[in-house]
């Protein structure tokens, strides 16, 4: 549904990737903008963002979550992540700050 989203709705190229080992494998594809669900099979959220944070301290990664949890929030947000999104995910909401980020890095 989310890929939906990017693609269809919001006009921009996605990939989806069934785990973290995954994404962290194919990530020197250079995005604009992760969205990263911190609840994967094989290594967790938390350590994928790390990986993408040593790598690309400047990719901006929204983090989605089914556990609504302050405490998690703002250890993500310590960790590098740009936003945090309880589930279930209100997409209008979360495309407001994603297109933001879009016009900023096709500018910078």
């Amino acid at each position: 549904m989310l890929e939906h989203w990017v693609s269809k709705r919001w006009g921009y190229d996605s990939r989806l990737f069934e785990t973290g080992e995954e994404c962290l494998k194919n990530i020197q594809d250079s995005p604009d903008l992760v969205l990263l669900d911190l609840m994967l099979p094989g290594i967790k959220g938390e350590e994928v963002l790390s990986g993408i944070k040593q790598t690309y301290p400047d990719l901006p990664v929204i983090i989605l979550s089914a556990q609504d949890d302050v405490e998690r929030a703002v250890q993500t947000l310590r960790l590098g992540a740009t936003d945090y999104y309880g589930k279930p995910i209100d997409f209008p909401r979360l495309g407001m700050p994603s297109r933001t980020l879009f016009s900023w890095r096709t500018v910078a």
